[in-house]
């Protein structure tokens, strides 16, 4: 049985942020027959679609067609929308074919719409001028739906930001339809922002998130960590697509280089320049070295130029910057900030509870191992990995299960090296290859 459904929604005033407005199509069947209908939208603005099937065990197709610009198109199938925790990834204004096939007796679609949340944290810019500039490191990627973010890609296999993206006022708020952009456009010249294309847009693990958030006692020690699903389109993890990632490090960086901050900071001060409006930009600048606080928080402070949409990006250190030094979040150059001086800060890969949360992902008995290293010590941790699988297995503990993780990398084995304890080898950021 072949049934059709024409949709007109009209949408407006829409950048990114909290679901407005939700219009839902709901299709009913009788029997357990073969269904199929498209539905013509024609919309202003970014939004997603919610699909609900009754029984997500019973096979489906749902394809979405951008009539005018097609590379904005997406099929989902029963495996893909679990992934994607039922929705689609965000997708722009424009004419949409829907076609859906399912043995499905019920079947909910609900198109989200969007409109903009203002970022309120103050500006961090350090100096008179704004002197970031256009920059596209793949390692880095930008958070969408809900609180604007930067996100970064780590070696293990993880993505970390700052806690507040997660939270409001230190309460857990992160949605189920969030996803992490990379290789993103620049912005319209009103400063209205672009997507990336589906294929480069990632869900969240919404199961793996750990964070830490004190709301207003933060400094420090605010943090999330988290994997993404794999894109529906190409069916690559980011790790893959980017090929590439930061490495960790625990270590103070050098107060002699500046530190660079690279992210989707706000840019609505030039008018000149609005379509660098949350779209990746880059800066260094001076070192202030890192603050132990009162709170157990650890801080690295610098006078890079940051805003509003940086929180998450990677603490980088100028002459290493394959490298993460941690995770800026406080922007203080304009006063109120965590330090008593005008500089904006991130959290360090020092901080205890990070540190331990990033050792242990995986299990309490994961070993790292990894052919780069910002360390001279050997501990089998992810900020100083071993950097032979012999090594990792030597320090995996005996009668039980471990997890050893590979760095993506090239290792070199003994001859006839026998593996003699239960171990799970897992190479998460990137293939890796074991001669």
């Amino acid at each position: 049985m072949r049934q059709q459904l024409i949709l007109f929604v009209l949408f407006t005033n829409i950048a990114f942020g909290q679901i407005q407005q939700e219009q839902v199509i709901d299709y009913r069947l009788t029997g357990n027959m073969e269904m199929n209908f498209k539905t013509t939208k024609i919309a202003e603005g970014n939004f997603q679609i919610r699909m609900i099937p009754s029984d997500l065990n019973t096979s489906f197709i749902f394809k979405i067609k951008n009539q005018n610009r097609p590379e904005y198109s997406l099929t989902l199938h029963k495996e893909t929308l679990k992934a994607y925790n039922n929705y689609s990834c965000v997708l722009p204004e424009g004419n949409y074919t829907f076609v859906l096939e399912t043995r499905n007796k019920h079947f909910s679609i609900h198109i989200n719409q969007f409109i903009s949340s203002p970022i309120v944290s103050p500006r961090s810019q350090c100096g008179d001028t704004d002197d970031r500039v256009l920059s596209n490191d793949p390692k880095s990627g930008r958070k969408r739906v809900g609180s604007l973010c930067t996100a970064q890609l780590l070696s293990n296999g993880l993505l970390a930001m700052s806690g507040h993206c997660v939270t409001d006022d230190g309460t857990y708020n992160l949605s189920t339809n969030a996803f992490i952009e990379f290789n993103v456009p620049l912005s319209n010249n009103d400063g209205s922002l672009n997507l990336a294309l589906p294929e480069d847009q990632y869900p969240m693990n919404i199961a793996s998130v750990q964070w830490e958030d004190y709301a207003t006692s933060s400094c420090g020690r605010e943090w999330t960590l988290f994997q993404v699903n794999n894109n529906a389109e190409t069916g690559l993890s980011p790790f893959e697509a980017q090929e590439d990632f930061y490495y960790l490090t625990n270590l103070s960086p050098n107060t002699s280089q500046n530190i660079q901050i690279v992210g989707y900071g706000r840019d609505t001060m030039n008018s000149s320049q609005l379509n660098r409006n949350f779209v990746q930009q880059s800066h260094n600048g001076p070192n202030n070295g890192v603050e132990e606080l009162s709170n157990g928080g650890v801080l690295i402070k610098y006078e890079t130029d940051t805003e509003g949409g940086n929180s998450g990006s990677a603490i980088q250190r100028m002459g290493n910057l394959e490298f993460t030094y941690g995770i800026h979040n406080n922007g203080g150059c304009d006063g109120g900030g965590c330090t008593a001086d005008d500089e904006n800060a991130g959290i360090s890969f020092q901080y205890d509870n990070l540190e331990n949360a990033i050792n242990t992902f995986y299990g309490n008995n994961t070993v790292h191992v990894s052919n780069v290293s910002n360390s001279i010590f050997e501990t089998g941790t992810a900020f100083q990995p071993y950097d032979t699988i012999e090594e990792g297995q030597n320090a995996s503990t005996s009668g039980s299960e471990n997890t050893v993780v590979l760095m993506t990398g090239t290792y070199n084995a003994a001859n006839n090296y026998l593996l003699t304890k239960p171990m799970l080898i897992i190479s998460p950021a990137g293939s890796s290859v074991v001669k």
